[in-house]
């Protein structure tokens, strides 16, 4: 309705509160855009229906793109996002350096799309070549999907730098800049700022509020991150599956829910206002924490971990990996130098994981002072 009556920003504002969206509600915001004229911006949002909620577009959706393109005159602008987009990053590139006309647009479907689709680096390099060839940001969503590739990349000097771009600029009220820039600073590990940047937010929805409480208990400050869920339910908002799942694997991950808080932790998930899924029960069955230290010969599977790593150093070693041994500071001989290195902490997690998981599952290894976890 808000659509139809041209009043675009209480569509938005209606369609940033609600707590469970579907196709038809990002296809009702698209045809909204289009039918105000600013088919760009049903572009530019299309890529957030898969980071916010993780749909897969339907017919409804796709005609809505069409229409979107075809009043852009921009064929080519759908064909470089959809190369970038399933990882055909020439054919992507080849297009767009073949536009007579290379607006904001057409670089943006370029570089969000590698960004997406995991080419990171090569999104970076492509957003500075757009920079030398002095091509005006007149959307920020282009900024957001750069802030991710430092997130992603956990390159916090290259998210400041960014973060300064999106200052000059004057895109810092933007929502989706914001949240990408909480989500980076909590990945890079600079929890303060992340923090400083999510109350210096003008507006929130449910995305900021799941990246702060996510990035503060895997910080370690867990009790901390249950009061931030505490103040987002204060403030109305409803959690949706990602702050639960977030919120239980953060939790486990810090040891804060032991054996005996099982059934509580069961209990919540019976009670969550949707079916939990599979990833939801997964990090339920997570109430584990484990340390591996550097050297550590008592680990249970002490013999399997030692077997794959051997398999993997001699791997490594026909491909022409040669130890570097400079960075082990004891004074000791050659080979025992080698050894510690191939007893080191990270390794070992990374070749207990690779045993205790599917195929394909991402491993991620995360190390204090103290410990790995």
């Amino acid at each position: 309705m808000y659509g139809k009556c041209g009043l675009i920003q209480d569509a938005l504002q209606l369609f940033d509160e609600m707590p469970h969206r579907a196709l038809i509600s990002w296809a009702s915001l698209f045809t909204a855009h289009n039918q105000a004229n600013i088919p760009h911006r049903t572009i530019t949002l299309f890529p957030k229906m898969f980071a916010l909620d993780g749909l897969k577009p339907d017919h409804f959706v796709f005609v809505c793109l069409v229409k979107a393109y075809a009043s852009l005159g921009a064929l080519k602008l759908a064909m470089i996002s959809g190369y970038a987009r399933s990882g055909r990053k020439s054919e992507a590139v080849e297009l767009l350096h073949g536009m007579a006309e290379k607006n904001l647009f057409s670089w943006t479907a370029l570089i969000s799309g590698l960004v997406q689709s995991g080419q990171w680096i090569d999104g970076f390099n492509l957003f500075i070549e757009m920079r030398r060839a002095g091509v005006h940001i007149v959307d920020p969503f282009i900024l957001s999907s750069i802030v991710g590739a430092s997130a992603n990349l956990a390159a916090l000097e290259l998210g400041k730098q960014i973060h300064c771009l999106v200052l000059s600029l004057g895109y810092e009220s933007s929502l989706f800049v914001s949240n990408a820039l909480v989500d980076m600073y909590a990945k890079c590990s600079d929890i303060l700022a992340a923090k400083t940047n999510f109350d210096t937010m003008c507006r929130r929805d449910i995305v900021s509020w799941t990246s702060i409480i996510v990035g503060v208990a895997q910080h370690g400050r867990a009790n901390e991150s249950l009061s931030l869920y505490d103040e987002m339910i204060s403030a109305g908002l409803k959690p949706n599956k990602m702050t639960f799942v977030g919120l239980i694997y953060a939790c486990s991950h810090v040891g804060l829910v032991s054996k005996g808080h099982l059934d509580e932790a069961e209990n919540l998930l019976k009670t969550m206002p949707f079916k939990p899924h599979e990833a939801a029960w997964a990090a339920l069955l997570r109430k584990e924490s484990l340390v591996f230290y550097a050297g550590e010969t008592y680990h249970p599977m002490k013999d399997e971990i030692f077997g794959l790593l051997k398999e993997l150093d001699e791997e490594m070693k026909r491909r022409g990996y040669v130890p570097d041994t400079s960075l082990v500071l004891h004074d000791m001989e050659q080979h025992e130098k080698e050894r510690q290195l191939f007893w080191h902490s990270e390794r070992l997690a990374v070749a207990y994981g690779l045993l205790k998981t599917v195929p394909g599952t991402v491993i991620r290894i995360v190390k204090n002072l103290l410990c790995l976890r």
